[in-house]
Order: C-alpha cells, then sequence, then structure tokens
C-alpha cells in the first residue's frame, strides 16, 4: 500500500490554504518548508486536521512542502504493572510506523 509524508506545491504568489494528505499523531508534527527550509509554526494556521492556512502566501515560485516529521523520541511509555489502553497501543505502533514511512520517503528522495 502506498503512503505519503509530505506534499510539494509550487507556490503561486496568491495561493494560502494547503491540505495535509497523510495522518498524523498530533499538529506538532505537521511541518511547512519553503524550499527545503523548515519555517515556523507561526506562519501557519490549522482550518482542520486536513487544511493549513499561510498567514502570508509564500512567493511566486516557491516550492511549499507540507510534510509529516514524526518524533523519535518516546511518545509512549508503558508502566510495569499499568493496563494499557487500546489508544496508548496504537500511539505506539503508528509513530514507529510514521517514522519508517518517513525514513523511506527520505531515502526514495535521495535515491530516485
Amino acid at each position: 500500500m502506498a503512503f505519503v509524508t509530505w506534499e510539494d506545491t509550487t507556490s503561486n504568489g496568491s495561493q494560502t490554504t494547503y491540505n495535509i494528505i497523510f495522518p498524523f499523531l498530533d499538529r506538532d508534527h505537521v511541518t511547512l518548508y519553503y524550499n527545503g527550509v523548515a519555517q515556523a509554526t507561526s506562519l501557519f494556521t490549522f482550518l482542520s486536521d486536513a487544511q493549513i492556512s499561510l498567514v502570508t502566501p509564500a512567493a511566486n515560485g516557491v516550492v511549499v512542502r507540507v510534510g509529516r516529521d514524526t518524533p523519535q523520541t518516546v511518545l509512549t511509555d508503558y508502566q510495569a504493572g499499568v493496563i494499557v489502553g487500546e489508544s496508548d497501543l496504537d500511539d505506539g505502533y503508528l509513530q514507529t510506523l510514521y517514522m519508517l514511512q518517513e525514513l523511506q520517503d527520505k531515502f526514495d528522495e535521495q535515491h530516485p
């Protein structure tokens, strides 16, 4: 099954709304890039979990990437003797899956 962890769009100088075409665990894991350089989170707001809006449009010709960057630090800590819920198990699994997908995308981008 195919997966994507980012989408590139070349700015026309006026577009401010961009789709988020990948699942993520937390909105903090969504990153905006201009020509490959990560931008401050203050440059966009979430319209929903499926769209962001730029505060100011990117300049014409800038490659705008909306990507997922799942942190590699442990997000779910399982404690001995504590019953683990489905949500915690899902989040732990998804964090690993998302990191692997992101790694694969980075590899594929550097080795077409």
